[in-house]
């Protein structure tokens, strides 16, 4: 058995300093986190108010892309079905399953989960490709009303099963672990919160337990950040502004397995306002009866959402990353951009060669008076599914900013067959060298220096070699200058 004071590396899979997992000691080394590249809106629809990007994946029999995002404001039980070859330009192919103003010459799909609970969309869906049963490789959840399989996406067969929840959910599925992840939330309107369900067979789920909250801290940045949106011309100011209903919450946060370490893409929720349903205001706005009616009912809410990062090694403790800085936030006005106001926690990003794509959804607008200002009826493209772009591996670096450093692993087993070592490093105007460290902490082994813009480097040794330690205890140290 390794000792706890290990780290455990496996063959191909890249280890991250997104916490300090795995270090023994670091010197002169600052950590940064690192925002990805908006690329703008690429699925688009006026007759969508709320234009989520859902779960993006490939198609390996077809060999295409495929997204579920929100249907129309008057149809929320189906979904809208794209596809596109390239992941930037989308198409919605007519599927002829559900009537919509009297047709079926539409996008939508939708799964039937019984007479009792009627017609679902199907929109957080994953790919299972350890499933031996093609009928069964797609699979969607709908917490507490069931689940889904389905052969294409499109054609769905309901998986009865329960698994407690009160709202919105994510759900991702870890390939390495055959671990179906379900993030949901609990808490309404007044304290949003994550608790977490998992499967190994997709039939029998654990308990929900509660992993992540907003706690003190997000409250004073909660505040912050509203009355930078109110006071900078530039930002996109609530609907409304009742500072003695201040709050942060935790909305939804997507959970994903990348490589050694889970991912959480916590949606934070800056409440500026909390309206009872008989607050005077409604009255003299020109409201439709639908919006007035639900106005009756519930009352009205808004803020700004923004994106944070969190990971953990156990699925249980998690770890701000950050500094809690976003990760993705509102874009400013006159940008041309969605995302003024909303910018919706994406998915488990999609891998493409050195870079990483997520998908999201951004909005111009939130309270429910907005849906009756800028809804379907307007016609009005307030919602769209959006992309950004992050580096590989490049949710936080470690960089030298002043003079040479260096960050040396805790001790590991060099895993079977490992054959080379590979590096993402960043160092145009600098250098990178690596030394491997026997149990003993004596240097067996030098590499070559290393510069350039390196996502993917094979490291080459002057002295000593990786794999003439295959299956024996050793630890890396990275020394950096100005990279």
């Amino acid at each position: 058995m390794i000792p706890e004071t290990y780290l455990t590396v496996r063959l191909n899979q890249r280890q991250l300093f997104l916490d300090d997992y795995g270090i023994a000691s670091s010197d002169n080394l600052t950590k940064t986190m690192h925002q990805p590249e908006k690329k703008g809106a690429v699925i688009r629809t006026v007759d969508q108010f709320r234009t989520s990007a859902g779960p993006v994946v490939w198609d390996r029999d077809k060999k295409v892309w495929k997204c579920w995002t929100a249907a129309t404001e008057d149809m929320p039980s189906v979904v809208g079905y794209w596809e596109s070859d390239d992941g930037l330009h989308w198409r919605d192919p007519v599927v002829g399953q559900v009537e919509y103003r009297g047709s079926k010459n539409n996008n939508f799909v939708s799964i039937d989960l019984g007479k009792d609970t009627g017609r679902f969309a199907p929109g957080n869906v994953i790919y299972d490709t350890n499933d031996p049963d093609p009928d069964r490789r797609f699979k969607c959840a709908l917490p507490p009303h069931g689940f889904g399989v389905s052969p294409d996406g499109i054609n769905w067969t309901p998986v009865h099963g329960y698994v407690k929840n009160e709202d919105s959910y994510a759900f991702s599925f870890d390939e390495q672990e055959n671990l179906f992840i379900l993030s949901m939330r609990e808490g309404k309107l007044t304290d949003r919160r994550v608790t977490l369900s998992t499967s190994t067979d997709f039939e029998n789920w654990t308990e929900p337990q509660l992993i992540f909250r907003a706690d003190e801290r997000d409250q004073e940045i909660g505040r912050e950040t509203i009355e930078r949106h109110n006071s900078d011309p530039t930002l996109q100011t609530p609907e409304f502004d009742v500072p003695e209903t201040y709050n942060a919450q935790v909305y939804t946060m997507p959970i994903f397995r990348y490589e050694s370490v889970y991912i959480g893409l916590p949606m934070m929720f800056f409440r500026s306002a909390q309206l009872p349903p008989d607050w005077e205001g409604f009255d003299s706005m020109n409201l439709d009866d639908h919006i007035r009616s639900r106005l009756s009912r519930t009352g009205d809410w808004t803020g700004v959402h923004v994106v944070q990062v969190t990971c953990s090694r156990d699925l249980k403790n998690w770890e701000r990353v950050g500094d809690r800085k976003p990760f993705l936030s509102p874009s400013r006005l006159g940008s041309g951009a969605y995302d003024t106001q909303c910018v919706a926690s994406s998915s488990q990003p999609v891998v493409r060669g050195n870079e990483l794509w997520f998908y999201y959804m951004g909005m111009k607008c939130y309270a429910i008076v907005s849906e009756g200002r800028y809804g379907h009826r307007s016609g009005k493209d307030i919602g769209a599914g959006c992309l950004a772009v992050l580096r590989r591996d490049g949710f936080v670096s470690l960089d030298s900013l002043v003079g040479p450093g260096n960050v040396t692993t805790m001790p590991f087993y060099a895993p079977a067959k490992a054959s080379h070592l590979c590096v993402n490093a960043n160092a145009p105007h600098g250098t990178l060298d690596i030394e491997i460290l026997d149990g003993e902490g004596k240097i067996v082994a030098r590499s070559e220096t290393i510069s350039g813009n390196q996502p993917d480097k094979a490291v080459r040794w002057d002295d000593g070699n990786i794999s003439d330690w295959v299956g024996r205890e050793i630890s890396l140290r990275f020394n950096l200058n100005k990279g």
